[in-house]
């Protein structure tokens, strides 16, 4: 089964905690809540145990202090407590004035019906996730999902455990705090990593209001995956090669490649968005494997239309 991958979801086995990388950072500990604020902090609504944070519809939002990220990708797993659980992951979010009450939010529907009726108590812009993508990636109920989440120039774009359902296309917003909101029985949250993009394109502070998704130039007619779209499914792929420079250089590593899938399954356009080496040529050759992927094409209501997709091609010596 193919995988459409945006970010290595921190190379972690479900149930293990791996060492945080040297641009990655641990945003939840072994013990306490350091680093995040909740709209109520008691113990019976937001608690540490043993490293995965317990979040009871009580706590309101629960975000974190800071609010300048740039682009990242934050991963992590989390779980229902419940069958009426219902959870937004909320990014870019701000505050009504410095270090005061949540304001506004961008917001992706993580547990529940991605289209539930929810009152997060403030401005809430929410991104549209491929029901039916979602539905087909989640694991079975009471299992833990594993999500990656990536906010760069081109939008916010979700990975759920390892297949993408949602690109946003790029976001009219500052950077501001990231952050859970739960309603009915709430979330268990571990092995929460915060990956800093370099380099990052997108500095700042929350100040401005979040808003919807607009069109690139030249892109109004591409659409992206989500409500009506479905995801073009991989029927032939190129492993990218290595380059002998490369392989004496000893590089390991991925290559993020944003590429528009035209309606007849043919990759017409691949873009750079993550680069592992542009110097000994492997990012060159990843746009080259890339461009030879061909698809089933993704569908609006029975029609084949052309899309954005995200894909990593990954570079790695054998040992």
């Amino acid at each position: 089964m193919m995988i459409l991958l945006l970010f290595l979801a921190t190379a972690a086995t479900l149930g293990q905690t791996p060492a945080p990388s040297s641009n990655e950072t641990e945003l939840v500990g072994r013990d306490g809540v350091q680093g995040w604020t909740a709209d109520a902090m008691k113990s019976g609504c937001v608690r540490n145990e043993a490293g995965t944070l317990v979040i009871n519809a009580c706590a309101g939002w629960v975000r974190t202090d800071a609010t300048v990220f740039g682009d990242y990708t934050i991963a992590f797993e989390t779980r229902a407590r419940g069958v009426d659980s219902r959870v937004l992951l909320g990014v870019l979010g701000i505050n009504d004035r410095p270090g005061g009450r949540p304001a506004a939010v961008i917001g992706v529907p993580l547990l529940g019906a991605a289209d539930a009726r929810m009152s997060p108590r403030v401005r809430v812009q929410l991104l549209p996730v491929s029901t039916n993508g979602r539905a087909q990636a989640m694991k079975g109920e009471g299992e833990w999902q594993s999500y990656a989440v990536t906010r760069n120039r081109f939008g916010v774009h979700v990975l759920l455990n390892g297949i993408q359902i949602l690109s946003s296309g790029p976001l009219h917003a500052s950077d501001g705090w990231i952050g859970f909101f739960a309603e009915g029985a709430g979330l268990d949250l571990r092995n929460v990593r915060l990956r800093r993009l370099f380099p990052s394109s997108s500095p700042g502070v929350g100040t401005r209001e979040p808003t919807a998704p607009a069109a690139e130039n030249g892109t109004a007619d591409v659409a992206r995956p989500g409500k009506d779209v479905t995801l073009p499914k991989l029927r032939h792929e190129v492993r990218p090669s290595y380059t002998s420079a490369a392989l004496a250089a000893k590089i390991e590593g991925n290559v993020v490649v944003e590429c528009v899938v035209a309606t007849d399954g043919v990759v017409s356009k691949a873009t750079i968005i993550r680069s592992l080496d542009d110097r000994f040529g492997l990012d060159e050759e990843a746009l080259k494997a890339a461009r030879q992927w061909r698809f089933e094409p993704a569908m609006r209501n029975g029609v084949p239309v052309p899309v954005v997709i995200t894909i990593e091609l990954s570079f790695t010596l054998k040992k």
